[in-house]
């Protein structure tokens, strides 16, 4: 399960405060529409990429860890920015290494070569 960090700014009684907070959650990238050989259009619609927060942490100004109130985890929840903001660390976290993808196409190739392939 991808963790991201961030800052929660929130304003309460007209005082803006601002948390840091690490946000655990699950991520599916969604697909594109599906189109098979030899249709003219897509007969699946495209699936958005999907976000399912498990747990936020956030702490105060003395790195004390706070218990996350449930009205500001169902806030955290709907809010766009948040949304897209965990798109982007789940892509990231998805995302091979590119030395070790390099690595393991040289290891692979390594191997085809022994074996005569």
């Amino acid at each position: 399960m991808p963790a991201h960090n961030t800052q929660l700014y929130l304003t309460i009684a007209g005082l803006e405060v601002e948390y840091p907070a690490t946000i655990h959650f699950g991520y599916s990238p969604g697909a594109p529409a599906y189109t098979p050989p030899g249709e003219y259009g897509p007969i699946d619609p495209p699936e958005p990429p999907e976000v399912q927060i498990e747990r936020v942490e956030i702490w105060d100004k003395d790195g004390k860890t706070l218990e996350c109130p449930s009205w500001l985890f169902n806030q955290i929840s709907v809010d766009d920015h948040v949304f897209v903001e965990l798109c982007d660390a789940g892509e990231d976290a998805r995302q091979p290494d590119p030395d070790e993808a390099y690595e393991a196409r040289l290891e692979d190739e390594r191997t085809r070569k022994d074996w005569g392939d």
